[in-house]
């Protein structure tokens, strides 16, 4: 009973681990960021002073907000322009009511990659071009818009059903992500421990030190398929005062 017990716990463990590799290590496109957004002013803070009127163009702003984002290639396959699908391209969308008034790159990771930064006609979005993005390439950049919310970032991958939408992977999270993946893989060495405890022989230092080397192993296996630090952001796009770098 015990050796088929080991027998279907082996063959279920070698499927998981054959499943997260391919998974892992599989070609795929993925874009990833992180967004900060600070407010320069609202409507409290220039309607204590009558005499103050702010305007964009001869457009009354009543609130202006700074949004530093982060992004960039966190996949295992280069991403080229071509591979969005022109109505659908990489751009960042303000809500309704809201103007986006301009832009400024901060950051890029290669000069080749010839990004630029296009706002609409409209002021509601600004398109995010680039000729290729390779594994972790990228760029920060700022945006200052008329509304409290944070911007919105997608596009379309050709031949993806889905739209793409890239998820605000603030450091914290991260982190708290990370810690889960390090307690999942504790837990399941733990388990692995706990069922074969009866079968150590404690007065064999061989036997001892296979065990201990094979409990190694599959936490070192299970935390490296886990934990996922390519998500951080990748180490070109940090600069000095980088409002990314701080815990949020």
């Amino acid at each position: 009973m015990d050796s088929v017990l080991s027998s279907v716990l082996s063959i279920i463990l070698s499927i998981i681990i054959t499943w997260i590799f391919s998974e892992k290590y599989k070609f795929k496109k993925q874009i990833d960021g992180q967004f900060i957004n600070n407010k320069v002013f609202s409507y409290d803070d220039i309607n204590a002073f009558n005499d103050i009127e702010v305007k964009y163009k001869n457009t009354p702003i009543n609130q202006l907000y700074l949004t530093s984002i982060a992004l960039w290639n966190s996949g295992s396959d280069a991403i080229r322009k071509e591979d969005f699908i022109n109505s659908n391209l990489l751009k960042v969308q303000v809500g309704k009511g809201s103007l986006l008034l301009c832009s400024d790159i901060l950051k890029i990771s290669n000069e080749d990659c010839n990004f630029q930064i296009n706002i609409s006609e409209d002021k509601k979005s600004a398109y995010i071009l680039f000729d290729h993005l390779n594994k972790k390439d990228g760029l920060c950049f700022n945006i200052l818009h008329s509304s409290k919310d944070i911007p919105i970032i997608s596009g379309n991958f050709i031949g993806f059903e889905k739209e793409l939408q890239i998820q605000n992977l603030t450091n914290r999270t991260i982190f708290y992500k990370q810690v889960i993946s390090l307690l999942t893989a504790t837990s399941i060495t733990i388990i692995y421990l706990l069922i074969n405890f009866y079968k150590y022989n404690l007065n064999s230092p061989i036997e001892l030190l296979i065990k201990i080397f094979t409990i190694v192993a599959i936490y070192y296996i299970f935390s490296k398929l886990f934990v996922r630090p390519k998500r951080k952001l990748p180490k070109v796009l940090r600069y000095k005062n980088s409002p990314f770098l701080q815990r949020n």
